[in-house]
């Protein structure tokens, strides 16, 4: 006869290749703003087993640095200066 201290531990869900779950992805942007993001339809993610998961690709866009697109050319803007 054994006696049983501890209860036996469940796997962790882990996402499927190529995915993470919002929570895995955490980090820079905050979790709360991953799921806004989603919320608002400017991240797509899937919702698998009962948790979302984010494909790396869209991930990757999330994160990179891309610069800002100017309205105006810079070369014809006017410098105001206070005299």
């Amino acid at each position: 006869m054994t006696n049983r201290t501890t209860k036996p531990r469940r796997r962790a869900r882990s996402a499927p290749d190529g995915f993470k779950t919002v929570a895995a992805a955490a980090g820079d942007p905050a979790r709360s703003s991953l799921y806004r993001l989603i919320k608002l339809g400017r991240l797509p993610a899937h919702l698998w087993r009962g948790q979302f998961v984010i494909a790396d690709a869209d991930l990757a866009k999330l994160n990179a640095v891309t610069p800002l697109t100017v309205a105006t050319d810079t070369a014809d803007a006017e410098v105001r200066r206070r005299d």
